[in-house]
């Protein structure tokens, strides 16, 4: 991707989607943002500033119980954007949203978001897709937390993980995959291991290889095809 100055280096796809006249109009109101992996996006509770879309890296859309248990519900990288609670009406988070893995964005404050999808109809439209698609990614994710086993969540989510950021090779520590997937790091070690033994990844120290895609889609759960599915539109568009 061609980066001449920051507001032209597009990787998002909703702001590709856009019509070309529209997104020029768009792209002034926009700031590049640089996301350090661990940086925190947004608190449960608190107001929503600015929204970002997503040129690279991996957000976590964390959800947590009064005992201060952890569940990942989504992950969001350059095919969507954070903030959505500002299209949908609010200013308030009810996610932590946490980058698991650093990257750059196009970020734009709260009331200019708002400003823009009530100006362009090519935004709304797109945005209310967006919308529909994240509701399946989190219901999806509770329908799989509830019913499948740690091994095939875990090959689902370095299969998702792997499509957002477009490389084999992942950067996540015992400790963060267990926060995100809700359960013991004991669990994560088996569950790597068991996958690991089949040939499909390398893990060492945090750093994951995928080595059979293939592989791992059949050890996969179908959950993985139906967060795709619903996805896809974006990247294609």
């Amino acid at each position: 991707m061609k980066d001449v100055t920051p507001h032209t280096h597009v990787e998002n796809c909703i702001l590709s989607a856009l019509p070309e006249e529209e997104r020029a109009q768009l792209l002034p109101r926009l700031e590049a943002s640089a996301l350090p992996a661990g940086q925190v996006i947004y608190e449960v509770g608190n107001r929503i500033g600015y929204v970002y879309f997503l040129n690279s890296g991996l957000a976590s859309l964390v959800s947590y119980t009064q005992e201060g248990d952890s569940l990942e519900m989504a992950i969001v990288g350059y095919e969507g954007m954070l903030g959505l609670p500002i299209f949908l009406g609010t200013d308030i988070s009810v996610y932590r949203v946490i980058m698991q893995m650093k990257g750059h964005a196009l970020k734009m404050k709260a009331d200019a978001f708002r400003s823009e999808c009530g100006r362009s109809h090519s935004l709304q439209a797109l945005m209310l897709r967006y919308a529909q698609t994240a509701i399946t990614h989190i219901s999806q994710t509770a329908l799989c937390t509830r019913f499948h086993d740690i091994e095939l969540r875990l090959c689902c989510w370095l299969l998702l993980c792997q499509d957002i950021v477009r490389s084999n090779h992942l950067h996540f520590t015992q400790e963060s995959l267990s926060y995100m997937l809700g359960c013991r790091r004991a669990s994560i070690t088996v569950a790597a291991g068991r996958i690991q033994s089949k040939g499909l990844i390398s893990y060492t120290r945090g750093h994951v290889t995928i080595l059979d895609r293939e592989g791992l889609k059949s050890a996969s759960c179908e959950c993985y095809g139906v967060i795709t599915k619903a996805t896809d539109w974006l990247r294609k568009s």
